[in-house]
């Protein structure tokens, strides 16, 4: 949808370099999905436009757990702590996670609120930040991604024979393959 919206800029009055997605809920799961894995654009939709966008907002929206990359684009949480269906702990783990790569995230608390926040009580909250990084601030990205094609990740293992990560739990013998 963010490449789509990108490549019909034009037609659409927008202006493609200062894109958001924000939802609630499921929405606002998805909304953090996109701005924390929009380097990685996929192969379907609309190929070429980039899919970065300048922030995402998640309303009762976060990750129980995940793995933030000093890549993702800046992300805003409004979050009730009294959430019976995503705990408010998925926003603070998301949001921490976040700053531990350097990536602007903010959280937005409401206390004793649930998960059906409303637009009455976030609008009040979500105007001025959406002004002040979207409208007016500076957007890091202008639809590419920074630095050219290559970004340095912290290690990690792909394959592990020793304990059956992404290949059977077998250990190979001396100039064997698998």
């Amino acid at each position: 949808a963010v490449r789509w919206v990108r490549a019909h800029a034009a037609e659409l009055g927008v202006d493609p370099g200062r894109v958001a997605i924000a939802g609630s809920s499921a929405g606002g799961v998805t909304a953090a999905g996109v701005a924390m894995s929009s380097t990685q654009t996929g192969a379907s939709g609309t190929p070429g436009p980039s899919s970065r966008v300048c922030l995402g907002a998640a309303l009762a929206g976060a990750y129980s757990s995940l793995a933030a990359d000093p890549l993702d684009d800046r992300m805003v949480f409004f979050h009730g702590t009294a959430d019976d269906r995503v705990p408010y702990q998925y926003a603070v783990a998301t949001d921490a996670a976040l700053d531990a790569q350097g990536v602007p995230s903010d959280l937005v608390t409401y206390a004793g609120a649930g998960h059906g926040l409303g637009m009455s009580l976030v609008l009040p909250d979500l105007v001025p930040y959406l002004k002040t990084h979207l409208v007016d601030g500076p957007c890091p990205d202008r639809g590419q991604v920074p630095g050219g094609g290559y970004h340095p990740l912290s290690p990690t293992r792909a394959v592990d024979t020793r304990r059956g990560l992404g290949s059977p739990a077998t250990p190979l013998g001396p100039s064997s393959a698998r």
